[in-house]
């Protein structure tokens, strides 16, 4: 309950006596009513008995000025560590860190396909669409799939003509192109 939430930090206070009469008040009324509240007040002043039960007696301040005046003359500095400790610690940590960037990296939302340039200048509708993000995946497969289909490959139709057939283009590339005149 938030009223209990905020009863709870004014226990402590009570407890060190730095609460107004009034507020000790609402506070003591509100523990009187509520179980759990009580029930914590109890358990922190139990433990407040312990702490104040617990006498320790610190040395004199001129033990703690002879321990300065010690460190001081003898200049220690606290012991550094080798190059070697600290490497070991931080290339394990760096290569880590490194591995969950590349984990938990987040996946990427492209789809690469390799399209000739002069499809590109040829079809500019379709270049302009495609940057636009408006072919999705699956679009862009059905899109790939015809493209496969009516791929012509030169060397597959060269080798399936007859030998005839091969005279004649050859001699017709000559002719066109005028190789060899």
């Amino acid at each position: 309950m938030k009223i209990c939430e905020e009863f709870t930090r004014y226990m402590v206070d009570c407890l060190e006596k730095q609460l107004s009469a009034e507020d000790r008040a609402r506070l003591m009324t509100h523990i009187e009513k509520c179980a759990d509240c009580r029930k914590e007040y109890r358990r922190l002043e139990n433990l407040y008995g312990i702490m104040d039960k617990d006498d320790v007696t610190l040395p004199p301040q001129e033990y703690f000025e002879t321990i300065k005046a010690v460190v001081s003359k003898q200049g220690l500095r606290p012991k550094r560590l080798p190059l070697k400790v600290i490497l070991k610690v931080l290339i394990p940590t760096f290569t880590a860190a490194a591995i969950l960037m590349v984990v938990l990296r987040p996946p990427s939302k492209t789809i690469e396909y390799s399209i000739p340039v002069a499809n590109l200048i040829q079809d500019e509708e379709i270049a302009e669409i495609a940057i636009e993000g408006i072919i999705d995946e699956e679009i862009a497969r059905e899109i790939l799939a015809i493209e496969d289909y009516l791929l012509v490959d030169n060397d597959d139709v060269i080798e399936e003509l007859t030998a005839d057939e091969k005279k004649e283009f050859v001699n017709s590339l000559h002719d066109k192109y005028r190789i060899g005149t």
